[in-house]
């Protein structure tokens, strides 16, 4: 592993000269309780090539309701598809996108260490149970989707113990070249991080497996200009606190005969040791009221991302028929933004680029026990999306949209409704 960061380094435009333009068009699409976002990301200086496709989030608690949403995406080559977390109402729909014959190139998922992985695992065991197929996806996302043809998983590791995110002027060491190196996207793609580390495959037929830190980003340029960035991607994900995953280790070794000590850096033996426990029902039985130490809602930790232009470069401006002023969007899945060793951190990850959010994604679904009103007071100016069935008394809580009202901001429903889609449309350029 290597850790390189060096100073970002920006281009002076003339004023009134463009020396680069993209298109960005993202939708939340309606389906029901779940999540399905797609953006594309179009040159506009190679209007021949392929755009850069990402999608946020595939799933549903309504097999109906998710396959309406796939029904009206526009492709299904599909660059990078980020899995806020292996929750089923947010990662079920992804086996049907790739039976349509979806090619998906490469998949961003939060940190799955073996207790995250349990932690999957109980939380769908304490609902309604879980298919085969989603048991699997859970056990071994490597394996389960490189033999579905995805090329690479990139994991997104945990925080270092204390640490703060990067200044907004300050870019990565290059790491890896996003672009589907099938298709031309006239586009340059460039993830940049701290460090990553290549895993060797567990099993055959796994995809590549790169873990990458926390502080990772993505940048897109024109082609014809790859070291001015246009729009940036920004994921972040802070798991379980070191405490809780603690507690939660003592707690199963009652469970669990011969359980070696563990840190939240578990072994592979740990993990095996684990996961063989959770098939056997006496001892998942007891795992699972232990899973309770970790959480009390049903969600385990989530990925963030915020898509939208960089924080670091005023000169990258927005074309005045773009749908709202401020064009980022800053979706949560099911983050855990009213407590507070998630929302510290999370602010402090995000807090340059709130003025650039115009389209709030609510976590949760807009849960009461997920939103804090320190989050809604920095994003005055976003438009709010709630991605619920209609018809549910708790999505979005009463609560939350008695405190969107009083601060007065703007809030839509993406439902199950095709009506209720929320597109939002911007060119950006220098």
């Amino acid at each position: 592993m290597r850790s390189v960061t060096m100073t970002a380094t920006i281009q002076n435009i003339a004023p009134g000269i463009e020396m680069s333009k993209i298109r960005i068009k993202t939708r939340q699409l309606p389906v029901g309780q779940g999540g399905l976002m797609i953006s594309t990301i179009a040159s506009l200086d190679d209007t021949t090539s392929h755009p850069f496709t990402f999608i946020f989030d595939c799933g549903s608690l309504n097999r109906e309701h998710i396959g309406q949403g796939l029904d009206l995406l526009h492709t299904l080559d599909i660059d990078v598809l980020f899995i806020s977390h292996l929750d089923a109402d947010h990662a079920n729909g992804v086996d049907m996108l790739i039976q349509r014959g979806a090619k998906i190139d490469t998949v961003v998922l939060p940190c799955l260490d073996p207790t995250t992985i349990a932690a999957c695992i109980l939380a769908e065991a304490n609902g309604a149970g879980m298919t085969t197929e989603f048991d699997a996806l859970l056990r071994n996302p490597a394996r389960w989707f490189g033999t579905r043809g995805v090329r690479r998983v990139l994991y997104l590791q945990r925080p270092a113990p204390d640490a703060t995110p990067p200044s907004p002027d300050t870019v990565l060491d290059e790491i890896v070249r996003l672009n589907n190196p099938n298709r031309d996207s006239g586009l340059a793609v460039i993830l940049r991080t701290r460090a990553q580390r290549h895993l060797k495959p567990r099993t055959a037929g796994s995809a590549e497996v790169i873990e990458l830190d926390a502080d990772t980003v993505i940048d897109v340029a024109s082609s014809q200009a790859p070291t001015t960035t246009l729009w940036t991607l920004v994921p972040y994900h802070h798991p379980f606190g070191d405490d809780l995953v603690d507690a939660f280790h003592a707690a199963a070794k009652t469970a669990i005969v011969r359980m070696p000590r563990a840190t939240v850096r578990s072994s592979s033996t740990f993990a095996a040791l684990l996961l063989r426990a959770i098939g056997d029902k006496d001892q998942r039985d007891v795992l699972k009221a232990c899973y309770r130490i970790l959480d009390t809602d049903g969600n385990v930790p989530s990925l963030s991302l915020y898509s939208g232009p960089p924080t670091y470069n005023d000169s990258v401006k927005l074309h005045p028929a773009a749908t709202h002023r401020r064009a980022g969007w800053l979706t949560t899945g099911d983050a855990k933004l009213k407590a507070k060793w998630v929302r510290e951190p999370w602010m402090a990850r995000y807090d340059a680029m709130f003025r650039k959010v115009g389209v709030f994604v609510l976590p949760h679904h807009g849960s009461d026990y997920s939103i804090d009103p320190r989050v809604l007071a920095k994003l005055p100016h976003a438009r709010m999306l709630s991605c619920a069935a209609s018809g549910s008394k708790k999505h979005p809580h009463k609560n939350v949209l008695k405190k969107l009202a009083a601060l007065g901001i703007s809030h839509h429903v993406v439902s199950e409704k095709l009506t209720s889609t929320y597109p939002t449309y911007a060119i950006a350029y220098v």
